[in-house]
């Protein structure tokens, strides 16, 4: 849902990715945080098994996704960090803060 924004901002502050690597990146992102989940999937069953409080799986949940979500956005941050090949330091810096803006966009609609 976020994917145009990001392109459309990359492109026009000077990055030369297509729009199919942005969505590559964004898809690797997703799988990682997939990946954790089904990794805590057995914390998850043993404690919804051994404790009866939803108030406490509740928060157990929550904390597991946003724990899993922090972990895949900043691996999506260090794949798109822009790095100094031909870019000058104020595109960069530019760059970076289009980068940061986006995230807490994405945070935000996943939240």
């Amino acid at each position: 849902m976020c994917l145009p924004t990001l392109y459309i901002f990359n492109v026009l502050s000077g990055s030369k990715q297509s729009i199919a690597q942005h969505f590559t990146y964004l898809l690797t992102a997703v799988s990682v945080i997939s990946l954790l989940l089904c990794g805590f999937a057995p914390v998850t069953l043993f404690f919804l098994i051994t404790v009866n409080d939803y108030n406490f799986f509740l928060l157990l949940n929550v904390a597991i996704f946003a724990l899993t979500g922090i972990l895949g956005v900043l691996f999506l941050y260090q794949v798109m960090k822009p790095i100094a090949d031909d870019d000058t330091d104020q595109g960069i810096k530019i760059r970076t803060s289009i980068l940061r803006f986006w995230l807490a966009l994405y945070g935000f609609v996943g939240s």
